[in-house]
């Protein structure tokens, strides 16, 4: 068993800390941990989704709110735009 963990940190040390070569990377994944943290807030807070489609409604909200925010964005904005957008799409179809 030892000897399989030596194994094991030997064939993965390059990725595993990659950090050590290259000062860009960070060495956690807090970033990640934080931008997960208001999704299951909202989850634990509203109870979940509850189906299939609001689970995909409620991935693809964060995803855009999340993107736009990094961008330096102002979410709000860019959601009043893509209601527009969306709109002067489905009149088209009326």
């Amino acid at each position: 068993m030892p000897n399989e963990r030596a194994n094991r940190i030997k064939r993965h040390w390059d990725e595993w800390f990659t950090f050590l070569t290259h000062p860009e990377v960070k060495p956690d994944n807090n970033d990640a941990e934080r931008a997960l943290r208001p999704i299951v807030v909202h989850r634990k807070v509203s109870g979940g989704a509850r189906s299939d489609w609001g689970a995909k409604l409620v991935a693809q909200m964060f995803s855009l709110l999340e993107t736009v925010c990094l961008q330096g964005g102002d979410a709000i904005a860019q959601l009043s735009v893509d209601r527009k957008v969306l709109r002067s799409r489905t009149e088209r179809y009326l």
